[in-house]
């Protein structure tokens, strides 16, 4: 089972174990797949890759937060300015 794992071919592997009337066999064949499919590097590289997705997105999100506080915070900053320069010219 090289290369990508297809999860018909681990199914069709243990059924064809437990057929034979040998659930230990079975078992021992669920393992090994087991086995291959935490092993395998493309299945590895796909779980970083999600997690640094994950990752990136989670900063971004920050990022478009922070930006926004920030606008809003100068937008707070910007109407006391002009309230306090009409306040100012009103007397």
């Amino acid at each position: 089972m090289s290369g990508s794992i297809n999860i018909r071919d681990v199914n069709a592997q243990i059924e064809a174990s437990a057929q034979e009337g040998s659930y230990a066999t079975a078992l021992t064949t669920a393992r090994r797949l087991a086995g291959e499919v935490a092993s395998n590097p493309g299945l590895i590289g796909r779980e970083r890759y999600q997690q640094e997705f994950k990752n990136s997105k989670m900063k971004l999100l920050i990022v478009m937060l922070m930006t926004e506080m920030l606008r809003s915070i100068h937008w707070n900053r910007t109407n006391i300015i002009i309230k306090t320069k009409q306040m100012k010219q009103a007397k």
